[in-house]
């Protein structure tokens, strides 16, 4: 160990002298309820996207918002297409992108009639939304 002199000493210098005999701490895994206040070893395996497919998150009917375009109670819109009913957290039909409310689609002809529109995504929790696929939660 050097006297202080009042000169200064590199950076490097300095480095070497604070972890001269410092060695990493061994990992070892802890439940997770005493796990608050320390620090991962390691970076968790890469994850899928959250959800993995589209799901509804309300009940209702499984459109395509563009199929939707106009319909209003004054003036149904008949749907080239018939819908398919949803609950909440079924996985949505392919080609649909949005949920309307039960209300808003009229079956009681052999055509069903749309009365109301919705956006794309509306009623809908997209792939990933809840994370992003190959990243590490909370990123």
């Amino acid at each position: 160990m050097h006297h202080p002199t009042g000169a200064l000493i590199s950076l490097e210098a300095a480095l070497a002298t604070l972890l001269s005999g410092v060695v990493p701490v061994p990992p070892r895994s802890e439940p997770l309820d005493r796990a608050l206040g320390r620090v991962a070893a390691a970076m968790p395996a890469s994850l899928p996207a959250l959800p993995l497919r589209d799901i509804s998150t309300i009940d209702g009917w499984a459109c395509r918002s563009l199929d939707l375009v106009g319909a209003s109670p004054y003036s149904p819109l008949a749907l080239s297409t018939p819908p398919v009913p949803v609950e909440v957290g079924d996985v949505m039909p392919t080609g649909s992108d949005c949920v309307l409310q039960a209300d808003l689609i009229d079956c009681s002809s052999p055509i069903a009639f749309a009365v109301g529109e919705a956006a794309p995504g509306q009623g809908v929790r997209r792939v990933g939304e809840d994370m992003t696929a190959h990243r590490p939660p909370g990123s």
